[in-house]
């Protein structure tokens, strides 16, 4: 089956360019705008590339929007408020709304720096400020995005541009709190349904911890012949997945493409198409998982769950799309005695 639209690897989507805004003469990496890719309108969800001596932007705080950083290959630096902390491989940035905290990565190293950029699509209220930069705050101001009333900052004594590349450390100072490694907030049990017995996959529950309003996101491990959860669609938010490491297979609808590191997959809201996400290899498979904060009024359905329909009561979405379903029956291989057909071959 052919590979759906709404799949993509970060490389197919990169610019041939590094990100260069008009009213500013410095390139920002190499930006791969996933969610726009597939189709998500809501969501902005971006893998970033650093060469050496780039930073991701002047720095800015955000008044309407959540933001996440998720550190893929490198050792970049997170300025906040003027001062640096060193980022590693695995750690993730959390910032809430409205706390008018000023940041932006650096990559001081000799090494490339790879990032995945987590936020919602700018809306017509959406405003920021630039403590550092007054032509970029002029700018803000001229497109009507200055927020003004920002709350004032102590900044430290750092400028925000990038430096010669070095191998130092920047002063060791302490870690802030939003500031979190997966492994350190990787939770013991593996999720489930109720009255199941079949476990998902593990979380770190970035989004939840850092208190997010406004977007939901969290790392999973999903272990060797676990899904990431019952197949489903949903009416009004959008979901995304993106493959850190190891093999998955992404079922829709009922066919299978399988997926690898560096691929990205957006569902968009309302299309009804019913998915998931099964580990059918023998290791286990690192996601990045997130999606709208929890909307009041979306609804769900399970094409292969009718009593959890019922069970769900108002959550249960009455007037879903009816989809073609394909061959596959969306088990993972190892809880099913004989293997479903498959739609797709394994690349």
């Amino acid at each position: 089956m052919k590979t759906p639209a709404f799949i993509k690897h970060w490389k197919a989507v990169e610019p041939p360019a590094q990100l260069r805004p008009p009213v500013m003469d410095e390139p920002f990496g190499f930006a791969a705008e996933l969610a726009a890719a597939t189709g998500l309108s809501h969501l902005r969800v971006a893998h970033l590339r650093l060469p050496p001596g780039v930073r991701s932007h002047p720095p800015i705080a955000a008044r309407d929007e959540d933001l996440f950083v998720f550190v893929l290959e490198g050792e970049p630096d997170l300025w906040l408020d003027g001062h640096l902390h060193r980022l590693h491989v695995g750690d993730g940035v959390c910032l809430p709304s409205r706390t008018g905290i000023a940041h932006t990565v650096l990559n001081n190293s000799d090494q490339e720096v790879r990032l995945l950029l987590m936020g919602e699509a700018m809306h017509v209220i959406s405003r920021f400020a630039h403590p550092v930069d007054p032509a970029a705050a002029d700018n803000l101001r001229a497109m009507g995005k200055l927020w003004s009333d920002a709350p004032r900052r102590k900044l430290g004594p750092h400028n925000g541009l990038p430096e010669a590349p070095s191998k130092s450390k920047p002063p060791r100072r302490k870690r802030p709190a939003f500031i979190m490694h997966w492994h350190d907030i990787l939770e013991k049990k593996a999720g489930t349904y109720p009255n199941s017995a079949e476990q998902h996959g593990i979380d770190a529950p970035f989004g939840r911890l850092a208190r997010f309003s406004r977007i939901g996101v969290h790392l999973e491990v999903l272990k060797p012949g676990r899904r990431t959860s019952w197949p489903h669609a949903e009416r009004d938010e959008e979901e995304f997945v993106y493959v850190v490491s190891g093999r998955i297979d992404a079922w829709n609808d009922g066919h299978i493409t399988p997926m690898g590191e560096g691929e990205f997959i957006g569902w968009e809201s309302g299309t009804g198409i019913t998915h998931v996400i099964l580990n059918n290899s023998d290791a286990d498979a690192i996601l990045i998982v997130g999606g709208e904060a929890g909307r009041r009024r979306n609804q769900f359905w399970y094409p292969f769950h009718r009593k959890y329909n019922k069970e769900i009561g108002e959550l249960y979405w009455a007037d879903h799309p009816i989809p073609k379903l394909g061959p596959h029956d969306g088990l993972p291989d190892a809880v099913r005695k004989k293997p479903a057909r498959k739609s797709a071959r394994r690349k």
